[in-house]
């Protein structure tokens, strides 16, 4: 009258029982019943061939580093700088003069402009700067899509939790303001406020956010991101 066992359930996921019927029910094992199913993010990943954060050399095992790289989009970063030097090798040819390498006799012409130790100072502050920026406008990227990647994109750091919403907008905040200072608009000089740079800082941070609002909405958003590197 009790339901009947048979067989085995060692190193089976599965068990069948007869009831007093005599039919069979099949249910899982205890072993397989604490194997949580899998969770949409890592179907999604899986469907999709999508594989965890790249392991980043000295900061393996770091879930929280590697999901803050991801937002921040690191192997972009490299174009950033090259509009730097750009914009610096432009500003030497607006003046007639040429940009040669330190302890390079290499130039186009003998009026060449060459690099000393403040030069390279001021370029790492530029390419800082304008990372900053540029990062700053990643960050707010995914802010603003929350609703879209929780639907579209569930894996990136929002929407999966792996980074807090809260924590990102402090992150942009306070990289905007150290980027202000990298670039000499605030906190530099003899006033704190330089206006030209300030200027030139809040028309780019404009960009940069008009952009991150509009890419979804409007077709000519698309022409946004010409104009921050024309900006830069």
């Amino acid at each position: 009258g009790s339901p009947r066992s048979f067989g085995s359930c060692a190193g089976s996921s599965m068990c069948g029982r007869g009831d007093r019927n005599g039919s069979i029910r099949i249910f899982r094992s205890p072993d397989a019943r604490s194997a949580a199913p899998l969770s949409a993010i890592e179907s999604i990943r899986r469907r999709d061939g999508i594989r965890e954060s790249a392991t980043v050399p000295g900061v393996a095992g770091s879930p929280r580093v590697h999901a803050w790289l991801e937002l921040i989009r690191p192997p972009n970063l490299p174009t950033i700088a090259s509009n730097a030097v750009l914009g610096m090798w432009l500003g030497g040819l607006a003046q007639g003069r040429t940009l040669g390498l330190p302890g390079s006799s290499w130039s186009l012409d003998e009026a060449s402009l060459r690099f000393d130790g403040s030069d390279l100072v001021l370029l790492a502050r530029v390419i800082t700067g304008l990372c900053g920026l540029y990062v700053v406008g990643l960050i707010l990227n995914d802010v603003f899509d929350l609703a879209v990647d929780r639907r579209e994109r569930p894996q990136r750091p929002l929407p999966s939790g792996r980074v807090r919403v809260g924590h990102a907008v402090i992150a942009a905040i306070a990289i905007w303001l150290g980027s202000l200072w990298m670039l000499g608009a605030v906190g530099g000089g003899d006033a704190f406020v330089d206006p030209p740079l300030l200027l030139w800082s809040m028309v780019l941070t404009a960009a940069i956010v008009a952009y991150d609002l509009l890419h979804t909405r409007v077709a000519w958003a698309v022409a946004l991101p010409a104009v921050c590197r024309g900006l830069a």
